[in-house]
């Protein structure tokens, strides 16, 4: 797709703040943020780990994070287990279709946890990588402020290692508590409640999601997401 065909689908509002992010060299992609994200009441940062060697063509292209999820969300050009397993679980349907899958890409914004491709979803990153891209991550996560981030992964070291960045780290951001649930097949769900002294951003949660191209419980997760103190509001309105 042609830049301004990508840039038709997202909202420019903090792009000023991305471009600065990519000239210094934290963040590789331009995270996709959907034109209807500034409007909720709710707003949801959808977090993933990577894209992938064997998928990218050329990964010095900053608007691939856009263009695979206006490919992949919106114009549904295709769509992958990923984006399928995210649709899912919103909308509590195992045939999601139709507008309210596009609807559901037009409402969040997307960032990618690792600004390098991986070589493969295979590839288990260690812990000194995780918290590398911790860092930089959040650098992009303040500039949306987000209501709840969900982190799409089933490995609870994402959780630990981000605990251990907010902790010896001046990030303006600081665990403020920790909340498990009853496991769901052998994924144990988690949120963060994390307190922000960055102006006009008070606290958001963070929410652990089995990573959604897994198929297994996705009607369990998707009973999990629809829980008020989880995203109930928001799924609400996709559920109807």
């Amino acid at each position: 797709m042609k830049t301004e065909q990508v840039n038709d689908y997202c909202s420019p509002e903090f792009d000023e703040n991305f471009e600065q992010l990519i000239n210094q060299k934290v963040i590789k992609w331009l995270p996709f943020v959907g034109k209807g994200y500034s409007d909720s009441a709710n707003k949801v940062l959808l977090l993933g780990l990577s894209h992938y060697e064997t998928d990218i063509n050329d990964s010095d292209y900053p608007l691939y994070t856009r263009q695979v999820v206006v490919e992949q969300g919106i114009i549904r050009e295709y769509t992958k287990s990923f984006f399928v397993g995210i649709e899912k679980r919103v909308i509590d349907s195992g045939k999601p279709e139709g507008d309210k899958c596009r609807e559901i890409w037009e409402s969040v914004s997307f960032l990618n946890l690792f600004q390098e491709p991986m070589p493969s979803p295979k590839h288990k990153a260690n812990m000194g990588e995780m918290k590398k891209n911790w860092i930089k991550a959040i650098e992009a996560i303040k500039v949306v402020k987000p209501k709840n981030v969900i982190l799409c992964s089933s490995s609870h070291n994402y959780i630990n290692a981000l605990k251990e960045v907010l902790s010896d780290n001046d990030l303006g951001l600081s665990v403020k508590e920790i909340i498990r649930y009853n496991l769901i097949g052998k994924s144990l769900p988690a949120k963060l409640i994390i307190k922000s002294n960055i102006p006009s951003w008070d606290e958001f949660n963070l929410v652990k999601l089995k990573h959604p191209s897994r198929s297994s419980e996705w009607k369990e997760w998707a009973h999990f997401l629809g829980e008020e103190h989880i995203l109930g509001e928001f799924v609400a309105k996709f559920r109807k």
